[in-house]
């Protein structure tokens, strides 16, 4: 996919012309729709402003193979709620939804509410990221817990292929975040546990995984001793749990509805008692591992959008580590090691989960949380495009760096030697780390 393409508004991929149905219209007269509309998709216009869809193979699936009559509601067989995505947001963002959501379409909303028609994800998606589909597909047909070991356990080729095949890394990490997301989502059905009450949290659920990073979970429920045993199925494949035991084996990290919602209300109050920071950071992260679920991201948002304190103190906490933990200093003392995560990347993430919050938006991912930032004018324009920037260099370069310890077997870390680094490399790495600490520089200022 071409940076430009990436950077396209979905609207330019969308398949107009989808019939639109009521819930209630009858079976037989959603496939009329569609066969009078040349088209494999219905979209249903469910109550609450819900939408969902139906394909050609539910119909075959769920009415021809199983029986079910022809007058039955389409809602019987819709898939609701279905993934939807503003006309406007960019193609590498709505690509990034649909692989970590595992659908194969969105429903794509014009400016005011409307159904402007489907992207497919064939349309989103560059062939080269067809390879990291397949293993999303695979993982979610695991039929038990060794299968799903035996499917993971390609994850790492699959991450080599498409680092290989020069797929910009922010596909890369998305890829893998799917597969993350779905494994997480299958090891709990496996177990017999209910999945829509699981939630991914940190790099997975901003879709900025890479092979170093662990697994942050939680979940919506009461107590329950399935989050153990979900997490020793996902050691088995290879993902390990945050050595900080931000998972849903801690009690912490398990609550229901009302008692995250209380919690959230309680850390924006007082951000310095529970490690209120921390954890508004963890919750403001999260997102469902099946779409639609609740998440205590939603009270998060709401609470913070009143509370200019706490937004500050996220903020003061964002300028304090500092990017210039210097690459240059570092590299003029040819000093061993170079932590880029926690030297330049944690640095943008936070920040731009602030810019994001402030902004009053949704986002999740780090660019477009920056992006949102700026068009909100919490961010200035340069220094939200200094921040994106930099965040794909530093991760190219990690994802790369990475990648060859896969290739040689050797353990995944974050420490980057600049004497290993081409010229070009320690070039861009430099500038990242001094642009980024100029950004902290100005937002402790603001932090004051």
């Amino acid at each position: 996919m071409t940076s430009s393409r990436r950077r396209s508004p979905v609207s330019a991929l969308t398949r107009r012309g989808v019939p639109i149905g009521r819930a209630d219209i009858t079976v037989a007269e959603a496939a009329d729709a569609m066969t009078r509309a040349r088209s494999s998709t219905l979209v249903v216009q469910c109550p609450g402003s819900v939408w969902g869809v139906v394909t050609d193979g539910d119909l075959r699936r769920r009415v021809i193979a199983a029986g079910l009559s022809t007058a039955a509601p389409v809602s019987a067989v819709a898939s609701v709620p279905a993934v939807t995505v503003d006309a406007e947001v960019p193609v590498a963002e709505a690509a990034a939804l649909a692989l970590t959501a595992g659908v194969r379409r969105l429903v794509v909303l014009d400016a005011s509410g409307g159904v402007l028609g489907i992207a497919l994800e064939q349309d989103l998606l560059s062939p080269a990221l067809r390879a990291g589909t397949a293993l999303r597909t695979a993982v979610e047909r695991s039929a038990s817990v060794d299968d799903l070991v035996e499917a993971c356990g390609r994850l790492a080729s699959v991450t080599l292929s498409l680092n290989d095949s020069r797929v910009p890394s922010a596909d890369v990490t998305a890829v893998r975040s799917s597969v993350v997301t779905a494994t997480v989502r299958r090891a709990a059905e496996l177990l017999g546990d209910d999945a829509s009450t699981w939630l991914v949290s940190g790099s997975v659920a901003r879709r900025e995984s890479v092979p170093s990073s662990d697994v942050e979970t939680a979940r919506v429920g009461g107590p329950s001793p399935m989050g153990s045993d979900v997490h020793a199925v996902l050691e088995r494949c290879g993902l390990a749990a945050d050595p900080h035991h931000a998972s849903a084996a801690s009690p912490r990290f398990v609550r229901t509805v009302d008692e995250w919602s209380d919690a959230v209300a309680g850390w924006v109050a007082d951000p310095y008692e529970d490690t209120g920071v921390v954890m508004l950071s963890l919750a403001l992260d999260t997102r469902p591992v099946v779409p639609g679920g609740w998440t205590p991201a939603e009270p998060a948002r709401a609470a913070l959008a009143d509370a200019a304190h706490s937004r500050l103190l996220m903020l003061r906490e964002a300028a304090t580590v500092k990017a210039r933990v210097t690459l240059r200093d570092k590299l003029f003392r040819r000093a061993d090691m170079m932590d880029v995560k926690a030297g330049i990347l944690t640095p943008i993430v936070d920040i731009a989960r602030w810019a994001g919050v402030s902004a009053g938006h949704d986002a999740v991912g780090t660019p477009a949380r920056l992006e949102h930032g700026a068009r909100a004018q919490v961010l200035s324009e340069d220094d939200a495009a200094v921040l994106a920037e930099s965040f794909d260099v530093v991760q190219r370069i990690r994802l790369r760096h990475q990648c060859e310890a896969l290739r040689d077997g050797r353990p995944v870390d974050d420490l980057v030697r600049p004497s290993d680094l081409t010229p070009l490399d320690r070039s861009l790495l430099d500038a990242a780390a001094r642009e980024v600490a100029g950004v902290q520089r100005a937002s402790a200022y603001l932090a004051r």
